[in-house]
């Protein structure tokens, strides 16, 4: 008894160190996992931290890039836009000046028009007062005084004034006395001019001269300028024409332009009337087809002289 006593006193105590073993080492462990696993989720948490850090860093270093090319962009789009800005305020001060130029157009032609009527005027006063003093000289004899140089003719009268000269009667039959024949008083006195009587006696020589016809003559009658010459004055005369039926094609060009923009303005235009006029936009595009209207005609007036002239000569179409 005593035996088995002491054998379980010895098994006792080789469990309870068993035990305490155990309990040692289970605590080692702990401490060994405790001192070597905690500094590892530590250093991963850094490195996961720098990560991010980085990823950060780059994303914010691509937007910055970005930035700067959509500033870039920006102002090349500034750079752009502004001249068409510019362009707009052109383009508005160029319609303004193209309204400007077509009413100096029209206050010209109208000046023109005002000087021609004056002209006119003037013509038909002194025609009147040519006539009075002519008619105080007809069927009166033509005297020595009268001419640069002596009479040539017997019992010579005056039958006919004109702008070229003087008709005579005498006894071998009728003759004309050249403006350039008469005296200088006289010539002032019947209001008789050099270049005027030069101009009539062309327009005389050169009146069954005209178109086809004289281009048909094989020859001129004996007298009469050569054809060379008279080619030279149609020519001149045809040249005048064309100039005043091309400056009415301009100006039909112009009144009709004109009128067109003042529709388009009066459809589309912020501001009913024209700037820096009394005038509508519609009121002004009536006014320019009237006029265009008014050009029209006259050009087909110039276009008659100058078919009268040439009948081959191609007419423009305004």
């Amino acid at each position: 008894m005593s035996v088995f006593s002491s054998q379980s006193s010895g098994f006792g105590t080789l469990i309870v160190g068993g035990i305490v073993a155990i309990v040692a080492v289970t605590a080692g462990l702990s401490a060994v996992s405790k001192g070597l696993f905690e500094p590892t989720s530590a250093v991963e948490l850094n490195e996961e931290r720098r990560g991010r850090i980085h990823d950060q860093a780059a994303l914010l270093a691509s937007l910055k890039r970005d930035l700067i090319r959509q500033k870039r962009l920006l102002a090349e789009q500034e750079r752009l836009v502004k001249p068409l800005a510019d362009g707009k305020a052109l383009k508005a001060d160029l319609e303004i000046l193209n309204d400007e130029v077509a009413d100096l157009q029209l206050l010209t032609s109208r000046q023109d028009d005002e000087l021609e009527e004056i002209e006119n005027k003037h013509s038909r006063y002194r025609q009147i007062v040519r006539g009075k003093i002519w008619s105080q000289y007809l069927n009166k004899e033509l005297k020595a005084e009268y001419l640069l140089r002596p009479l040539k003719y017997q019992d010579a009268k005056i039958s006919r004034i004109d702008p070229a000269g003087l008709m005579v009667m005498h006894r071998s039959g009728a003759a004309r006395v050249k403006v350039a024949e008469l005296s200088p008083k006289f010539r002032k006195l019947l209001d008789l001019d050099l270049a005027e009587a030069r101009a009539v006696m062309a327009a005389m020589l050169l009146k069954d001269a005209r178109g086809k016809k004289f281009r048909s003559q094989k020859t001129t009658k004996p007298g009469q300028p050569s054809r060379s010459e008279i080619k030279a004055a149609l020519d001149a005369e045809l040249a005048k024409a064309v100039v005043e039926m091309e400056k009415y094609v301009d100006l039909i060009r112009y009144a009709e332009e004109t009128a067109e923009t003042a529709r388009r303005n009066d459809r589309f235009s912020s501001k009913r009337s024209v700037p820096g006029k009394l005038e509508t936009w519609a009121g002004r595009a009536r006014k320019f087809d009237q006029i265009a209207l008014g050009y029209r005609a006259r050009f087909s007036k110039a276009a008659e002289e100058v078919r009268a002239l040439d009948p081959d000569y191609r007419i423009p179409r305004p």
